[in-house]
């Protein structure tokens, strides 16, 4: 297949070669994680197939997922939480440890001016307090294990796009643009998880978990700077701070996602941020 060379905003074949098969591998993961997937990178599949630049934002829901949290009744069955936490790499955790997990970071979508308690989180889930240290051991082990999730659910959707990437010959900027999308669009689905990422949820917790979290963006950055020093297209004067700026770029857009209550949207305007800083 021919390089693609052309701006990394507008529809090409190979891009949408790409992603169909991209949402093809989606399709043979577990169902849980799958549909999540899928629907993330249709989503961007959308932006890259006849999209101008200068065209508003629109962001397309995962199926199943609502645009903004709503409260969920105590006894409601465990919320769309499982999306992440059931892919194969969290299966060790059992079926009650997801389940507790799930409403964690749907009480952290519903309640973002509150510091969640282990005991607000037994009274969500109709359970005492001992059945949840029966399962974990701490309320930072709780968030450990879900920073663990969120890192091996966006790393699994990031590994697909490189994958693919290097076997269609994607463009640097095209390659690079879906790489800072993704976690922005894992945000938008998942308010409750993006608090975790933009770390305001653990500004109160252990220093260990706000490092544990920091690493996982250490890891994308790295991500994305291998994804500019393999590419051609890109200009290399400084890939460094290119791929650190990317990083920083998004950290700040969740954050600001957390802070305006999941009203200003991460990808608002994402085409023409990134046309500038991938010049």
């Amino acid at each position: 297949m021919d390089r693609v060379n052309d701006g990394f905003l507008r529809s090409r074949g190979g891009t949408a070669k790409l992603l169909d098969d991209c949402i093809a591998d989606a399709s043979r993961q577990e169902a849980a994680r799958a549909e999540v997937t899928r629907a993330l990178l249709r989503d961007l599949k959308a932006e890259f197939q006849g999209r101008r630049a200068d065209a508003p934002s629109v962001v397309a829901a995962p199926v199943g997922v609502p645009t903004a949290p709503t409260q969920t009744p105590l006894a409601a069955p465990a919320p769309n939480g499982d999306f992440f936490l059931a892919g194969p790499g969290r299966k060790k955790l059992g079926e009650r440890r997801r389940r507790i997990l799930a409403c964690y970071v749907s009480m952290l979508a519903d309640k973002r001016n509150e510091r969640i308690t282990t005991a607000a989180l037994a009274q969500f889930m109709e359970l005492s307090e001992a059945a949840l240290y029966r399962n974990f051991a701490s309320k930072g082990a709780m968030l450990e294990s879900l920073i663990d999730a969120v890192e091996d659910a966006l790393f699994a959707q990031i590994e697909q796009i490189d994958r693919h990437a290097v076997r269609y010959r994607l463009d640097t900027r095209s390659h690079v643009a879906m790489l800072v999308a993704l976690p922005l669009k894992f945000a938008e689905a998942y308010p409750g998880a993006s608090r975790l990422m933009a770390g305001d949820a653990l500004a109160v917790e252990d220093s260990q978990l706000r490092n544990r979290m920091t690493m996982v963006f250490v890891r994308f950055e790295s991500t994305l700077l291998g994804a500019l020093l393999r590419g051609e297209s890109v200009p290399k004067r400084n890939p460094a701070g290119l791929a650190a700026a990317l990083c920083a770029f998004s950290v700040g857009r969740m954050l600001r996602f957390s802070n305006s209550g999941f009203a200003d949207m991460p990808t608002a305007d994402l085409d023409a941020c990134l046309e500038m800083m991938l010049r």
